[in-house]
């Protein structure tokens, strides 16, 4: 017999636990079922009559085929992810070239072809990274971190999935953080250091509780029941992996359910459970028939050698021992060479063998000691990568808080210099509004007072002129009082609409000059609007209008009386002025909930919007001639709308051109 004697060397280092690749491990099933998805995709692309290799959703379908070959097919995924690279290429499709450098990164990688997986890994990171691909940059580092330990290589692996997690946690992508917090914890149970492994899987727990995910769940279990078995809490252990169990049987993933019941295997020989121990161990023996895993088959045998050796069954055990060294010597599996001698070590010395036992003893001993500088060497290099990285971390942290200050002060300092800019600014754009405001009110007033000046240059001085010329005729016998009795009702039109006209100048210019007050006291309407009527009875005989003074209830309104007079009789004026002849005035007026309101309509030409609006927004108003080209100042209205205000009513106008308008004005009934 040739026993293994060489030290420890770079290689597979055993393992249990189970780190993971992708996001998710599916079913046998699912997994087929996905893979005949995008070959279905692939297939019905490749048929479209305008199909083109370089498009890019082709592109994505290849690459993601050739993922999906990755533990069932390797060539194939080498092929397809070597198709998608050249096409991607040759598109220069930068998302292509990543994906398909990542797909070639990872067949290498699980195929111990370090050096190629490494050089496809390390351009698809730099790739990635720049094209702000989130997802195939952390699925790289994630392989790059696979690479690392499965080289034996901790310390980088560590680093790579601390980087990892940190980029995860960043991007919010709880999915691949569940996956650096499993890899990482699961580096430290490798090495047997459950302590620090397992808050690492507490981490992936919270995760999971917030993600739809039983299978990763169940991995993070799996991992969860070993490590309780490291620290001898066989409650905890069996619980854990139980719980993996069921959801593993549920989705029929053989290799990961081996695992588990290599677990309960081990969990029962602890507790001196032999047949319990040889029950799983024959489960996991079963399912691996189908499953090419050199690994799970070496640990199944070693469980199955050591439940016999307890059992005191001999054959049986040194049959399934030889069988364990035999596959762990294949795979360089050290810890099961170092268990599979300790095992045959008892078998012979029980067989009353000595050399062949104190071969096998020298054998364990050697390598044992091989693999425990190993691990010394290894587990202080991941302490020191730990602690180099929480100082880091630390520098970072310092160096942010630094740059925080920095823009704090850099942001207080702005805001200090800011507020007298906009001091300035805020007194820059009032004083240009006043200026504004000024300005309009001067124009305004300019306008106003062209207008006055006009009304008094031709409205007043017109009329008196000609009076003035009639009586100095007379005077001088120049007409007689027959043809002076002829024009005199022309001369009292002239003086009327003089007098009207002079009365609302004064009271402008008094508005102007002094400011207006009312005095409120109760005032009949009925009176009121009968002695305007009255007023103006020349007028409406001679366009032979028709005015309906509708009268109600007698009402009542609390007003200053002069105020109340200047209003109707310029809405009345109005009314007659653009009146057409004929036609129809009506005056009513009413309480309506608690204001009183009079409504003055006629049927004459009536107004369009705009002039509507500029009455009620008080821009100036220009006056046009009546249907008899009778005369106006255009003062009338403004002088109405400021009355209405000091007296607390307000005006609403309806008017439709060549068929009216309605005034309608609203006062506080008496005693509101």
């Amino acid at each position: 017999m040739k026993l293994f004697h060489s030290c420890f060397c770079d290689g597979f280092k055993s393992f249990r636990v189970v780190f993971t690749f992708f996001l998710v491990v599916q079913s046998v099933p699912a997994q087929v079922r996905f893979r005949d998805s995008l070959e279905s995709k692939r297939k019905n692309l490749e048929s479209l009559k305008d199909f083109n290799e370089t498009d890019t959703t082709y592109i994505k379908t290849i690459y993601q085929l050739a993922n999906s070959y990755a533990y069932h097919n390797r060539d194939s995924m080498l092929q397809l992810a070597s198709k998608s690279l050249e096409i991607s290429k040759k598109e220069g499709y930068s998302k292509g070239i990543a994906g398909s450098n990542l797909a070639l990164a990872t067949a290498h990688m699980l195929s111990g072809k370090f050096s190629k997986a490494f050089e496809h890994a390390q351009l698809t990171e730099r790739l990635s990274k720049e094209i702000k691909a989130d997802t195939i940059y952390l699925r790289t580092l994630n392989v790059l971190g696979m690479g690392h330990f499965m080289k034996g290589e901790y310390p980088k692996g560590y680093l790579v999935c601390q980087k990892g997690k940190m980029e995860s946690e960043r991007t919010n992508n709880k999915e691949m953080q569940v996956v650096f917090n499993m890899n990482i914890a699961t580096s430290f149970a490798i090495l047997r250091d459950a302590e620090r492994a397992l808050p690492y899987y507490q981490n992936c727990l919270k995760l999971l509780k917030t993600m739809n995910d039983e299978v990763q769940l169940a991995e993070v279990l799996s991992n969860l029941g070993y490590s309780f078995i490291q620290k001898g809490e066989y409650v905890k252990a069996r619980k854990y992996s139980h719980d993996a169990l069921h959801i593993f049987e549920t989705h029929r993933i053989g290799a990961w359910t081996a695992f588990v019941y290599i677990n309960l295997g081990e969990i029962a020989l602890k507790q001196k459970e032999f047949d319990k121990a040889i029950a799983n161990f024959k489960k996991s023996e079963q399912l691996l028939l189908d499953i090419d895993d050199k690994q799970r088959e070496a640990e199944t045998y070693l469980g199955l050698a050591a439940s016999y050796l307890m059992k005191n069954e001999l054959r049986l055990s040194e049959s399934y021992a030889l069988r364990a060294e035999t596959i762990s010597r294949s795979i360089n599996l050290y810890p099961g060479l170092i268990r599979a001698f300790d095992i045959l070590y008892q078998i012979h010395k029980e067989k009353n063998q000595p050399e062949l036992a104190i071969a096998y003893l020298e054998a364990s001993g050697n390598l044992a000691d091989s693999i425990q500088v190993a691990d010394n060497t290894t587990k202080f290099l991941m302490l020191e990568a730990e602690n180099n990285f929480g100082e880091e971390q630390k520098r970072i942290e310092i160096e942010n808080n630094k740059k925080l200050e920095r823009q704090k002060a850099i942001t207080y300092l702005s805001i200090v210099l800011l507020i007298p800019f906009l001091a300035i600014l805020f007194l820059i754009r009032r004083n240009i509004k006043t200026q504004k405001i000024a300005n309009e009110q001067l124009i305004q007033i300019n306008a106003t007072k062209d207008k006055v000046f006009s009304i008094i240059g031709h409205d007043l001085k017109a009329p008196i002129n000609t009076l003035q010329e009639l009586l100095a005729l007379y005077k001088n016998k120049g007409i007689t009082e027959k043809q002076i009795a002829k024009i005199t009702p022309r001369l009292k039109e002239n003086v009327d609409h003089s007098a009207f006209t002079l009365n609302n100048l004064l009271f402008w210019a008094q508005k102007q000059m002094n400011g207006i007050s009312a005095v409120p006291e109760p005032v009949n309407l009925k009176g009121v609007i009968d002695e305007i009527i009255v007023l103006y009875q020349e007028q409406i005989a001679k366009k032979e209008l028709l005015v309906v003074h509708k009268e109600g209830d007698t009402i009542q309104i609390f007003v200053d009386k002069e105020h109340i007079k200047i209003i109707l009789r310029n809405i009345i004026f109005n009314a007659i002025k653009y009146s057409d002849k004929k036609g129809e005035i009506r005056i009513t007026y009413a309480v309506e909930s608690e204001e009183t309101v009079i409504e003055i309509c006629d049927s004459g030409i009536g107004m369009d919007k705009n002039m509507v609006n500029s009455i009620l927004n008080g821009r100036n108003i220009v006056s046009n001639p009546g249907t008899d080209n009778e005369k106006g100042t255009g003062l009338g209205l403004d002088i109405c709308k400021e009355l209405l205000k000091i007296n607390k009513g307000r005006l609403h106008i309806e008017s439709t051109p060549n068929t009216g308008s309605c005034f309608k004005l609203f006062f506080k009934t008496k005693g509101n």
